[in-house]
């Protein structure tokens, strides 16, 4: 889940003025032009930042950093967090169309009088403040006992997404704001980071853990209307379909109600919502999600308006890999990611990396899906609010067990961190910007010398070719999240702990695609699939499937419950989709696969008992991040699948049904491997890869990323490690500036642990 530490900041002057409405700036819509104009183009078939039509460095500086170190570092563009009220409270907008700039002016002064020629991405939350509470009552988000959503001393309320009063005066509010930043600044701003709901990074109100209660909304009259309205759109106002769909052939258009919260936590089918009995729950699942991207779009649009098209717009969003019992996918407002992927509104997508194991031997990978964002012609970003040695513990993470991380000890290994997140961003070819969620934990001549030396570097490089060389494609699917109840815990091991604990160190990068995108030959092909979350796929999307895996003899590894969701739940269709005979069984358990035979390439240089899955390591899962007091009593999983084909190669068992639980078959043209449980080991990751045809570019365990013109290295463990090439190159050291080998297509590393290589490929 992502979380950012949110920023108050108590500023010497408060407004000075009485809050004053401004319309007049916002005008028809258009601001007075600006010289300054942003965009986001192909160059050299990836999207790249432009600034007045030049080619521009999309890494940036955050303004949690102090500015003058941003300066010394060298960096001209500046991330830039507006002053709020409160919690998340837009402090410029005092009340229905008056709105007050002064405190926002002097923030961005501040900057201007340091440097004159700095360019600004502000974040801007049109949020309003507790106004809000007094004046619309009828117009916020309630939980399903009719109280405020999300309620506290600072937030006694929080509008509802559904509210048609809010859409239409935040629309106004924006329109002023971003009028007022064109007329005075307009030539310090590179464009606008659209933020909204839970943290500015739009989740739903209700996606937090509040004690032991998880709250969920929204019941709110807008919203049950906004929900009947859907349902109208969604069934082409044909109401026996609405009735077929839910089960229910009393429900009406006109009756049709919010799942009830005890009906949203419990599945009809063991932990799955089966449509072929309601899709009562999924539907509203559906609803919340498109809702939320409505309104992001909707808000989106004001502002490109308001620019002319002149400025890049952009927001947090596509939060697939973060998934955990405190903060829900279902219902947290992201699932509606294909159509803000599709809205030429957005032009950049960002998001926080993972924040499970990503300190100090662990890796960065990003909570949204940078691959797909790129398919879809938009500029990814990745904030890296990376802890370093400047933060003692006990003040980095006041609510977290010592044990969960090992923060960096020294400069040494500070840097060891910040250079693989650099080099993440180099090799995905897309942005990023390290954010110090708080004091001081870049104030070091170290870090800052490091800083301008990463800066150098990818400004000296803007033209290199970066596409990626990947052969393994990570497939997730927002649409099968809303099949299963809220706060499902199964979702931790099969996501965020299948790639922070094993995918980053198969020892080859991968790209994290969708489904969709497969399907519609939007994505290109891979050697090797790995289908972590796909259990809806229609008898269409798995012809489309099987016809792409016989174009390359692609090999395709299926995790737990693939294709189980259709029409209804059928272990038929996960037959159908991988090509083995599997079975179900309805008792309830944990997921764990031990390997029973090492006479196969697979498996011949794995440990012999090697076993994995949600009982094995539990403390990998207990130890991610928000997963406070997961699996005290273990995970109780239904159904459990198991191979029944005696056609199949078994090369593992299922614990606790003692049936065949991995297996590989071959189909024609293609190579099928399934896996009753989630947590695939890195090392067998790596045999699959490997015998697919992938390139392996480490057998250490390591963090490897890399595309067409770039390698980067994190060594958890030093030692020396024999680096494989896909081809023969010159290796360059970018941080030494020094040529460690020419012309080969394997040579040996010496790492230092935690030590991270920054190399260049000619």
């Amino acid at each position: 889940m992502a979380v950012r530490r949110i920023k108050y900041r108590m500023l010497a002057v408060l407004c000075g003025m009485s809050c004053l409405s401004v319309f007049a700036l916002a005008g028809s819509g258009r601001a007075p032009g600006a010289a300054l104009t942003s965009a986001v183009k192909p160059f050299k078939g990836l999207p790249a930042l432009y600034v007045n039509g030049k080619l521009t460095s999309s890494l940036l500086c955050y303004d949690e950093m102090d500015p003058q170190d941003c300066i010394k570092a060298g960096f001209p563009i500046l991330a830039l967090t507006l002053p709020y009220e409160g919690v998340e409270k837009a402090v410029y907008w005092k009340g229905p169309g008056k709105y007050n700039f002064d405190r926002i002016d002097e923030e961005i002064d501040t900057y201007l009088k340091l440097d004159p020629t700095v360019l600004l991405l502000p974040k801007i939350d049109p949020v309003p403040g507790s106004w809000w509470c007094r004046e619309f009552p009828n117009e916020i988000s309630l939980q399903s006992d009719g109280t405020p959503t999300d309620a506290s001393e600072k937030q006694p309320c929080h509008f509802s997404f559904a509210s048609q009063k809010y859409q239409s005066l935040a629309r106004e509010a924006l329109k002023a704001l971003v009028a007022h930043f064109e007329n005075k600044y307009g030539n310090n701003i590179l464009g606008y980071h659209l933020e909204n709901g839970l943290l500015g990074e739009w989740y739903a109100w209700d996606g937090w853990q509040s004690g032991d209660h998880f709250g969920v909304e929204d019941y709110s009259t807008p919203a049950k209307a906004a929900f009947q309205q859907w349902l109208r759109i969604k069934y082409e106002g044909k109401q026996e379909e609405l009735q077929r769909s839910w089960g229910d052939p009393a429900v009406t258009f006109e009756s049709a109600a919010v799942p009830s919260e005890h009906s949203r936590m419990h599945a009809a089918h063991g932990i799955f919502f089966d449509p072929g009995i309601s899709s009562h729950v999924p539907d509203y699942f559906e609803f919340l999600n498109d809702m939320v991207a409505t309104v992001l779009l909707d808000q989106a649009h004001v502002i490109k308006e308001v620019t002319q098209g002149r400025k890049i717009v952009g927001a947090f969003f596509g939060y697939l890999w973060s998934t955990s019992p405190s903060l829900t996918m279902n219902h947290g407002g992201h699932l509606g990611f294909e159509k803000v992927l599709d809205s030429p509104d957005i032009d950049f997508i960002a998001s926080p990396y993972v924040y499970d194991h990503r300190y100090v031997g662990g890796a960065d990978t990003a909570q949204s899906l940078p691959a797909a964002v790129t398919l879809h012609h938009k500029l990814y970003f990745n904030e890296a609010d990376t802890i370093t040695h400047l933060a003692k513990r006990r003040e980095a993470l006041p609510a977290i067990s010592p044990r969960m991380f090992a923060l960096p000890r020294d400069i040494r290994e500070t840097e060891g961190l910040l250079v693989r997140d650099y080099g993440y961003a180099l090799t995905g070819g897309f942005g990023m910007w390290y954010y110090a969620g708080m004091t001081g934990l870049f104030s070091d001549p170290e870090i800052i010398r490091l800083f301008s030396e990463l800066r150098a570097i990818d400004q000296n490089n803007l033209q290199a070719d970066k596409q990626s060389v990947a052969d393994v494609a990570v497939v997730l699917d927002e649409d099968s999240f809303r099949y299963f109840s809220d706060f499902e815990p199964l979702f931790m091991p099969l996501l965020a702990v299948q790639k922070q604990w094993e995918l980053v160190f198969m020892g080859a990068p991968f790209d994290d695609v969708r489904l969709n995108d497969l399907v519609t030959n939007t994505a290109r092909d891979y050697k090797f699939y790995i289908f972590v979350n796909t259990f809806r796929v229609t008898a269409g999307q798995r012809a489309l499937l099987q016809a792409r895996f016989k174009r390359n003899h692609a090999t395709a590894l299926w995790v737990y419950a693939p294709g189980y969701i259709d029409k209804g739940l059928s272990v038929e269709n996960m037959s159908a989709l991988t090509g083995i005979r599997l079975a179900e069984s309805d008792s309830s358990g944990e997921l764990r696969v031990q390997i029973s035979s090492q006479d196969h390439p697979y498996t011949n240089s794995l440990p012999a008992g090697l076993a994995y899955g949600t009982d094995v390591n539990v403390e990998k899962i207990r130890l991610s991040y928000n997963s406070f007091g997961y699996l005290k009593g273990g995970l109780k999983v239904s159904p459990r699948f198991w191979g029944d084909d005696p056609t199949a190669i078994v090369l593992g068992h299922l614990m606790g049904i003692e049936r065949p639980g991995l297996l590989v078959k071959e189909q024609p043209g293609w190579t099928s491997v399934y896996s009753s449980a989630p947590i695939v080991p890195a090392a067998l990751l790596r045999r699959i890869a490997s015998a697919a045809g992938c390139h392996i570019y480490s057998d250490a365990d390591d963090v490897v990323y890399a595309n067409k013109s770039f390698l980067v290295i994190y060594a958890p463990a030093a030692g020396a490690r024999t680096i494989r090439l896909p081809r023969p190159a010159r290796v360059i050291d970018l941080l030494q500036n020094r040529t460690l080998s020419t012309g080969v297509n394997e040579f040996t590393l010496n790492m230092s642990a935690n030590e991270a290589k920054l190399l260049e490929l000619k």
